[in-house]
């Protein structure tokens, strides 16, 4: 038995035919981000010791200047180290200035250096605290 329901060339018709056109419309999908409203912050401390600043941040930026003696200068949230940063002295940066995609939460900053006194850092954030 021969298929009856077919076009002038043989071939079985259908509901649709021909080629589809498709058009895309979310390929742009863009999420507003919560702007900042507060909690930004700084600290300009020696390496002497751990600069504990009374507060918890949650920062998605950083700003940091390390003189020539710094070798580290570390986030801390209690006593979890949550960022490190190397500086002049094990051969880092002198200054790092970093946007975040994942924001970093820290209580106190920390920073290890060549022992002299007057070996400083200086750090900046763009922040909310939570």
């Amino acid at each position: 038995m021969q298929e009856q329901n077919v076009d002038a060339n043989q071939n079985v018709k259908v509901h649709e035919q021909g080629t589809a056109n498709v058009n895309v419309t979310n390929t742009g999908l863009s999420v507003a981000a919560v702007p900042v409203t507060g909690g930004g912050g700084s600290s300009l401390g020696s390496c002497n010791g751990t600069d504990n600043l009374g507060f918890q941040f949650t920062a998605s930026a950083l700003s940091i200047h390390m003189d020539p003696g710094v070798s580290y200068v570390v986030f801390l949230d209690g006593a979890n180290q949550a960022a490190s940063f190397a500086g002049p002295a094990v051969s880092g940066n002198a200054s790092v200035v970093i946007g975040l995609t994942r924001p970093v939460r820290f209580d106190s900053i920390d920073c290890l250096g060549d022992g002299n006194p007057s070996t400083n850092f200086a750090a900046s954030w763009v922040g909310n605290t939570p």
